[in-house]
Parts: C-alpha cells; structure tokens; sequence
C-alpha cells in the first residue's frame, strides 16, 4: 500500500480487486483519460485498527495493491506526518 496525496483517486490493483468478489450494486464504470475504469464504490478495507470506506479506481499497477490518493486523506481529517522519523499520526 502506498500513501500518495498528488493522486486524484484511491487506487485498487485490476488482480485484487477481481480477487475480493464485489458485488455488481457496488461496481460503477467512468472514463478516466479516454480509458474505461471500474470503480469500486463504497468499498471497505481494513488496516490493523483502521477501516477504509471509500471509493477505488482500478488500475493496472505492477507494484502496489492500494493507493490512497486525496479523497483518503480527506477523509481522515488532521493527519501529521513525520518525514524524517517516516511515521504518520491519524
């Protein structure tokens, strides 16, 4: 996973976003760039204690599973971030 406030969307890798299974009521379709790309609406996800409730784009991603983009961040509220000790409070 990767935190990436300049990205306009939440991001889900194509691969697990097929392995989750969402139902089709929560699979919308828009065009992002002239592309066709699913989103994943209301979707959630869980980190440790933290629970995701947002919408995700799929992408083609060779890396990365999830990017949470600006709308994430958003929706957190206050959020500090430590640079040089690499550590971000919620």
């Amino acid at each position: 996973m990767s935190i990436n406030p300049s990205c306009k969307y939440n991001l889900i890798n194509v691969n697990v976003a097929k392995k989750l299974q969402v139902s089709a009521n929560h699979i919308a379709k828009s065009l992002v760039d002239n592309e066709d790309v699913q989103i994943y609406k209301d979707l959630k996800l869980s980190m440790d204690k933290y629970v995701l409730h947002c919408d995700f784009y799929t992408s083609y991603m060779d890396n990365m599973d999830v990017v949470l983009g600006y709308p994430w961040m958003e929706s957190m509220g206050t959020i500090n971030i430590n640079v040089q000790k690499k550590f971000m409070k919620l």
